[in-house]
């Protein structure tokens, strides 16, 4: 028998002690880069969950602060700061500066972020920055650049439009499209039989702009009370010659309550018919409206009009205004216009200017009167104050008027950097014979994205003859000169135009009761061709605002009521 005896292999157990060794090293590298990854891991999701509470907190004060532009970046830049200190960040790590227009706010933090495992190898910390940018669309400005907002027969500023407001039982179809409750029947625009479905207790706004409250304000209203004169001023029994003349003597200053030189231009001011004192108060009852001017304070939600704070301290005080109807001279106890106005004809005070809570006649009618003066001090601040307008009975007539503001100059305003107009609505009673006029509808600064302009007019056209009506961008805002995609529609139905314009507009061709919207497309600042990009000077308050130009062969006499908005969020992100 065979015996074999096994040879060790020495080869493999030579080799054995080195593998062990080259495992353990393996394993340990391993296992440091395992605790790298892990604690980059845990690193990384700490920087991502700052990432987003930063982000959260960029986006919250940029939509916070915005709202306050264009007109107060102070304000809008400490709302910025103080919503980023709510979620943690002090002013330090908070950059707030404009976007890339005057409406957009930009708010960039900054923050060190701490790391766990990173500083094992010398990165203590990890810088993280975010931004968001937010964009506010203000309530669109309609009505005018100025400081007034209507005709003004004493500086010579004609628009050729007085504001109008109509008492809640004047029909519809007369041209108030909100402010009336009561429709003809249901074939006007937005009727239920005889309601009126968009009826708004509340009347209209009109925004006054303050952009330095060093200076002291002054609001004013022109034939705020309805004094019954008719649409073209034919109605009562005018001051004859004899009787202005009268007038003249009374202002030499031997009335304590008569300004000298009060009735200097009484022929002119005080004359029937088509002037252009002529405000054109009617009314299709018995009576016309008592009408209601209050102010009200800037608030931090500048889309809503209807929260603002009423003032209510001395000389600036809700001022209710009684409707008054002359008649023929002694048909007492009505008075006419005469009687209201002399001191020795009348039986009442109404003669008197005595700029107190008695709101006389004589410095009501055709004259600007003060509804609200305020100093400097913590009633005037930056922002835009509300004058809310309405009227506060069941009569039908409506009322025309004028508004303006301004620092106190004499017995006026002075017109230096300021601004008065509408908000969103603008009810307006035309009365004039010029068959080309343009009236300024909306103030559309430009953006960076296209943006859609929503304007409606209701009951347009009463003219002589059949006209058109265009809506054109501000002078030199557009290469083409005219806005290149525009639509019509009729109580709804699309009407062909060209070039924004609408052709053949007269009421007895349908656009009488009716509502007419005009959407229009407002392209680009940054529109990749220059000639449809379009671009305006935000900063000049004269400049972005866009006009209807109305031709009518004759003229037109129309009590009408336009709106306009911007389509979108008023508050929107556009970069984060």
């Amino acid at each position: 028998m065979m015996t074999t005896t096994a040879t060790p292999d020495t080869a493999s157990d030579s080799r054995q002690p080195d593998e062990g060794g080259y495992v353990l090293v393996t394993l340990a590298l391993l296992m440091m880069l395992l605790m790298m990854f892990a604690g980059y891991s845990v690193d990384a999701s700490n920087w991502n969950l700052h990432r987003n509470e930063t982000q959260t907190a960029a986006e919250a004060s940029a939509l916070g602060g915005v709202a306050f532009l264009p007109d107060d970046f102070t304000t809008a830049e400490l709302t910025a700061l103080q919503i980023a200190s709510n979620h943690g960040y002090d002013s330090s790590q908070v950059q707030v500066q404009l976007g890339d227009g005057n409406n957009q706010l930009e708010v960039t933090i900054t923050e060190d972020v701490p790391n766990y495992f990173l500083r094992v190898i010398g990165k203590d910390s990890t810088n993280i920055e975010r931004s968001a940018t937010a964009e506010f669309e203000q309530p669109v400005e309609m009505g005018s650049p100025f400081f007034v907002l209507g005709n003004d027969p004493d500086s010579g500023i004609k628009p050729d439009y007085w504001l109008s407001i109509a008492s809640r039982n004047v029909r519809k179809d007369l041209g108030d499209r909100f402010a009336t409750r009561r429709c003809n029947n249901g074939a006007t625009g937005n009727c239920s039989g005889t309601w009126n479905v968009e009826y708004d207790s509340s009347g209209y706004k009109y925004a006054v702009r303050v952009t330095d409250p060093s200076q002291p304000i002054r609001i004013q209203a022109f034939d705020p009370r309805w004094v019954w004169t008719g649409s073209t001023c034919n109605i009562p029994n005018w001051p004859t010659a004899a009787e202005i003349t009268e007038l003249q003597t009374y202002d030499n200053g031997s009335y304590t309550h008569i300004p000298v030189g009060f009735y200097d231009d009484a022929a002119a001011r005080y004359a029937g018919g088509e002037t252009e004192y002529c405000t054109g108060d009617d009314r299709q009852g018995s009576y016309g409206p008592a009408t209601r001017f209050s102010v009200h304070l800037p608030d931090n939600t500048p889309w809503n009009d209807n929260d603002n704070p009423q003032i209510n301290i001395s000389n600036c005080r809700p001022q209710t205004f009684g409707a008054m109807e002359p008649t023929s001279p002694y048909a007492l106890p009505t008075q006419s216009i005469f009687e209201y106005l002399s001191p020795a004809a009348g039986t009442d005070s109404h003669w008197q200017v005595r700029h107190d809570s008695f709101l006389s006649f004589a410095e009501t009618f055709r004259r600007w009167f003060t509804i609200c003066e305020l100093s400097p001090g913590p009633w005037l601040q930056t922002g835009d104050y509300i004058v809310k307008v309405r009227t506060t009975d069941s009569t039908a007539g409506q009322n025309r008027f004028s508004l303006r503001a301004g620092p106190p100059l004499g017995d006026g305003v002075d017109d230096i950097d300021q601004a008065m107009f509408s908000r969103g609505r603008l009810p307006i009673y035309a009365n004039t014979s010029s068959a080309d006029i343009q009236f300024f509808l909306a103030r559309v600064p430009p953006s960076s994205g296209e943006r859609i302009l929503r304007v409606s007019f209701f009951d347009i056209g009463d003219a002589a003859a059949a006209g058109t009506l265009s809506v054109q961008p501000a002078a030199g805002s557009i290469g083409l000169g005219f806005f290149p995609d525009c639509e019509f529609t009729l109580a709804g139905a699309p009407v062909v135009s060209s070039n924004c314009q609408l052709p053949n507009v007269l009421d007895t061709n349908g656009y009488g009761e009716q509502i007419v919207e005009a959407t229009v497309t407002v392209p680009s600042q940054n529109d990749p061709d220059p000639n449809r990009a379009y671009w305006c000077d935000v900063s000049d308050p004269d400049d972005c605002w866009v006009t209807v130009r109305a031709q009518f062969p004759g003229g037109i006499t129309d009590s009408t009521t336009w709106t306009a908005e911007l389509i979108g969020d008023a508050v929107r992100l556009v970069a984060d």
